[in-house]
């Protein structure tokens, strides 16, 4: 039903990269009909497309291949989808027609290059570039940065005047010597290749973001045609300053993961306190256990490990990253200890590094500003009437229109 409603194109994948299932406007656009079988390769379709191997969501414009051959433009969005042990099942895969945009695009430079014909490329790239505050700049085959440039790239950088600077020095001034010797090289190569199908595979090799003076931008590359008495190519480099766009997505994020956990808990009342009790109870008694003896030190901490890593997977089943994360760590030392033998000096610095509540404070309190005490208070009962639960409902749906990562998740647990 969520995909159905989407206009662009949407494609949910299993966990092996094969498609299950299109909504409307991905079957329309690339002509497959409601009765044909899927259950293919997504490579069919965007060829040499690289699925998240994290657990974060990756954008990317790509080419999608139809039914039909024809080969249609996108910008891509894929989400990995996880069950509630933190598993992989899967990938969402959404994606937005760039035809028409391109479309539009070419037409207003065209008519620009209607009305300034008397203009070179070069002039033409500032006029359009400077408008959308873009920034940009030209190097011939020296490496060396022309006049040519915009003043964002002033601001990028921090340097008033560019003209004449080589390329690398300013642009990768972060990255190691031996890192812009190679740009340098690729960059050589590029001035010197006469071959379009060579010339299009090494700019794809070229550096297409870099962080400088707290700002992260990201880089494109494209070959003008003559614009110099000498008649010689320049390398125009596009940049745009990606640093805003990041910092909201990565808010976004976690607004969901937030999202998620507080649904998780409401859903999950009971089973959920009653979790919680048995992992604050766990730490007292591995207390006393230690201090009681009878058990060697390595027996002692495979029971730590066990009930850690148990724990671990409980607060996963319930949308609690940041309490798993912490229990991981913990988890490593463990198991860096138990692979050497620990001794009784072992035993007892693993029992003075672990801190149940603070492991868990940060999403407590997220759940505590979320939902209130009272809720989080087994022995408290909570009556939610119709009218609440319908507020709910209108807010949850609203931070789901609002995503741009998996939503199906978050509808379903709400229904």
């Amino acid at each position: 039903e969520v995909m159905s409603r989407v206009r662009d194109l949407m494609m949910m994948l299993d966990r092996n990269g094969e498609v299950l299932q299109m909504n409307a406007s991905a079957r329309h656009a690339l002509g497959y009909g409601i009765s044909d079988a899927l259950r293919f390769p997504v490579e069919r379709i965007i060829p040499g497309v690289r699925l998240p191997a994290g657990d974060s969501a990756v954008e990317c414009d790509a080419v999608m291949l139809s039914a039909g051959g024809e080969r249609i433009p996108v910008q891509l969005t894929m989400n990995p989808r996880f069950n509630q042990d933190g598993d992989l099942i899967g990938y969402i895969i959404t994606a937005y027609d760039m035809r028409a945009r391109l479309a539009f695009e070419l037409q207003n430079v065209e008519r620009q290059l209607a009305e300034e014909r008397h203009q070179d490329q070069s002039q033409l790239y500032r006029m359009v570039l400077e408008r959308s505050r873009l920034g940009f700049l030209h190097m011939d085959a020296s490496q060396r940065i022309l006049p040519e440039h915009c003043r964002a790239c002033a601001v990028f950088f921090g340097i008033e005047t560019l003209t004449g600077l080589d390329f690398s020095d300013v642009v990768l001034a972060s990255w190691e010597a031996e890192e812009r010797a190679q740009v340098r090289t690729m960059i050589d190569n590029l001035f010197r290749e006469e071959r379009t199908w060579k010339i299009e595979a090494l700019l794809k090799l070229l550096p297409t973001s870099v962080t400088t003076n707290g700002r992260l931008i990201s880089l494109q590359y494209e070959f003008t045609e003559p614009s110099t008495s000498s008649g010689n190519r320049t390398l125009l480099v596009i940049l745009e300053d990606r640093t805003e766009t990041v910092r909201q997505e990565s808010k976004l994020g976690l607004d969901n993961a937030r999202l998620s956990m507080v649904v998780n808990m409401l859903l999950h009342r009971e089973a959920f306190l009653e979790f919680l009790d048995e992992y604050r109870g766990w730490f007292s008694i591995a207390q006393k256990t230690c201090q009681a003896g009878g058990k060697n030190p390595l027996e002692l901490i495979q029971d730590m490990y066990r009930n850690i890593h148990t724990f671990k997977g409980g607060f996963l089943r319930y949308g609690m990253r940041l309490s798993a994360s912490r229990l991981m760590q913990y988890e490593t030392l463990l198991a860096g200890l138990i692979a050497r033998v620990p001794t009784v000096d072992d035993l007892r610095m693993a029992m003075a590094q672990c801190e149940p509540e603070a492991w868990i404070s940060e999403d407590m309190q997220t759940l505590r500003d979320t939902v209130g005490e009272e809720l989080l208070d087994a022995r408290a009962r909570v009556e939610i009437d119709r009218a609440d639960l319908e507020r709910i409902v209108t807010d949850v749906e609203a931070c789901i229109r609002r995503s741009s990562s998996d939503p199906e998740a978050l509808r379903g647990m709400l229904y």
